[in-house]
């Protein structure tokens, strides 16, 4: 289920506070040791940020003692296991949503985090990319120069005010209601009955992430590959 509540607009001035945070289960395939190399890094570049990191799992013991012998606990915030319907309260704690996974195939995740006003960086793997529209993301390599300049950006863009991120609930929900879902799910099928033609299911493809379709009066968004 995933958590769409709406988060007030933020304005951040430069010497403002960034949260940054992270909820995820604490194993490598989630890119936990990603996140333990590139954390340090971010939190050296500028000192007006810190996270919060939800989770448990293997590599919390890595986390834990990257940040004593870093001496970074106070701009850590490990909140250990969190159960979903504490999610929202997490969530709006945060400007950032950090999501370094190595394997992904959709990431519900990062959706509830736009839904709740944050900016997403997240990896470029999986199904992820396909997720969310571009000016809600800022996409890295699994790589941890890469993770920490994608990171590096959406602080600066978000202290330059260059990303709003007031308007990302409404988007997320009419992109992920179950009436949208359930439309896409029988478009599907009418697809691969042959009730539509081959070029009405694909449209026009030209147009960047999403493309539009109408059919039976409604219209919604598909992803373009």
């Amino acid at each position: 289920m995933l958590v769409l509540l709406l988060c007030p607009p933020q304005h951040l001035g430069p010497h403002d506070t960034i949260t940054i945070v992270v909820i995820s289960r604490l194993f490598y395939n989630k890119g936990t040791d990603l996140l333990i190399a590139a954390l340090p890094r971010i939190l050296a570049a500028d000192p007006h940020v810190r996270f919060i990191i939800a989770g448990s799992g293997p590599k919390a013991i890595d986390l834990e003692q990257m940040l004593e012998s870093r001496v970074l606990q106070d701009r850590v915030e490990l909140l250990g296991p969190v159960r979903h319907e504490e999610v929202r309260d997490v969530m709006v704690r945060g400007h950032i949503y950090l999501h370094p996974s190595l394997t992904e195939a959709f990431g519900t995740v990062i959706v509830e985090a736009a839904s709740c006003g944050l900016y997403v960086v997240c990896t470029r793997v999986g199904g992820i990319p396909e997720v969310l529209p571009p000016h809600m993301t800022t996409f890295a390599k699994p790589e941890e120069d890469d993770l920490v300049a994608a990171t590096q950006k959406a602080i600066a863009a978000l202290r330059a005010n260059r990303i709003r991120t007031e308007g990302f609930h409404e988007q997320v929900k009419k992109m992920y209601s179950w009436t949208d879902v359930a439309e896409r799910t029988e478009r599907v099928y009418d697809g691969i009955t042959g009730a539509i033609s081959e070029e009405e299911f694909y449209g026009d493809v030209s147009g960047g992430w999403v493309v539009g379709y109408e059919r039976k009066g409604r219209s919604s968004k598909v992803c373009a590959h």
